[in-house]
């Protein structure tokens, strides 16, 4: 326990505003060949990535960039007990040639331990596995099942929540599928390219979001408004950017102590929309994803015209909380979505970028900046989870 230590923050600012220099220095270091050494001659047709909690939102976050580069691969994400169950029950269905991304913060998960003592007890052999970690011990429990092995470098966590090791695994992951991809070298220089231009405007958008008494006090205040606990927030997208909401549900479930979900906007519409109604006291707090893809936006706000159709002409009161997250480039939100704007509707617009992975980091940043902002407003402590963390240092 921390008896004469100062608890540790939810969430640190520094942390999420260094994300942009870390992930430079991914690309330095996949520049300078760093990531060769993690390149497989021959890369089996099945791959198991498996991870807890936010390592396992990385994998998730990183699939459809790691099948993109690697289209004749069958990626699948596990958390651990899920693979486990699989082994157990002989329903895995792949070879003994499958390849292993594990992936753990602090290089000792132990259910990533023993999923991967499970894995070599059902193939009668170590896997092949690759372990990404920001562990700093050489002598880590992760290291010694991998036959390769990749360092973060990212500095240690300074809060509760994980900012910088969940986006730098991301970037990893999506350097090891290109480095081990056959996609010609032109596609390769397009897509680092991509992140390269995208890092300056990211950055400037976060030094904007470093007051948050400014862009992001509209959006706190609509979360903050009713007493907390309260319903809650349900974070809503489609297309792409649902790899990014289940990292940021727990972070908000980490930053305001109260349990919040995301949902797919069609999957709200069976079931979800069972809170939104009138005549509750209570409403959740939607924050809406707009998607990147303009088809899917369009499909997007027809949904949401679906979850707020018994509100049509109530009174401002009636309506759920409504936070609007989306890009310049995307098509702009419908006015009859917006009604109440400024009371129960406030629309946050990031920076137009290029390319689906940048774009999905630019909401990822956002909305860890909105985790911290809402949890600097609540005043809320870390006291109950801090043992949850690496052990502090001492005073």
């Amino acid at each position: 326990m921390m008896s004469n230590s100062t608890p540790p923050p939810l969430i640190s600012w520094d942390d999420v505003a260094i994300q942009p220099i870390i992930w430079q220095q991914l690309l330095t270091r996949f520049q300078q060949g760093a990531f060769e050494a993690l390149k497989l001659p021959i890369l089996p047709d099945m791959l198991l990535a498996v991870g807890e909690g936010s390592s396992h939102h990385a994998a998730t976050f990183a699939s459809q960039t790691i099948q993109t580069f690697l289209p004749h691969q069958t990626v699948r994400v596990f958390k651990p007990w899920m693979l486990e169950s699989l082994l157990k029950t002989n329903a895995l269905q792949t070879s003994d040639e499958a390849y292993c991304l594990f992936l753990s913060q602090s290089g000792k998960t132990a259910a990533l331990l023993q999923a991967s003592k499970a894995l070599r007890t059902y193939w009668q052999h170590t896997p092949m596995a690759l372990g990404i970690t920001n562990a700093t011990d050489e002598a880590v429990p992760l290291r010694a099942i991998c036959s390769e092995y990749f360092r973060l470098q990212t500095g240690e966590e300074t809060a509760i929540a994980a900012t910088k090791t969940f986006s730098a695994t991301v970037l990893a992951l999506c350097l090891w599928a290109m480095v081990n991809s056959q996609a010609s070298a032109e596609i390769k220089h397009h897509f680092i390219a991509e992140l390269e231009s995208a890092l300056p405007v990211v950055q400037q958008w976060l030094d904007s979001l470093a007051n948050p008494s400014q862009t992001l006090a509209p959006l706190v205040k609509l979360i903050t408004a009713t007493q907390t606990p309260h319903a809650g927030v349900v974070l809503i997208s489609r297309g792409a950017n649902m790899n990014v909401l289940p990292e940021i549900a727990l972070k908000l479930t980490e930053t305001t102590k109260q349990l919040n979900t995301y949902e797919h906007s069609e999957g709200f519409k069976h079931g979800g929309m069972a809170v939104l109604n009138p005549s509750l006291s209570h409403q959740p707090c939607l924050v809406y994803c707009v998607p990147v893809e303009a088809e899917e936006a369009l499909q997007f706000y027809a949904d949401a015209t679906v979850h707020l159709k018994t509100f049509v002409n109530e009174p401002a009161a009636a309506y759920p909380k409504r936070l609007w997250i989306r890009s310049e480039n995307t098509p702009p939100i419908p006015p009859n979505l917006t009604v109440w704007a400024g009371e129960t509707s406030v629309e946050l617009t990031l920076p137009a970028i290029k390319g689906l992975l940048p774009q999905q980091l630019l909401l990822l940043v956002s909305l860890q900046a909105l985790c911290y902002a809402t949890s600097t407003a609540l005043g809320l402590s870390s006291i109950g989870l801090e043992k949850f963390i690496a052990t502090p240092k001492k005073p």
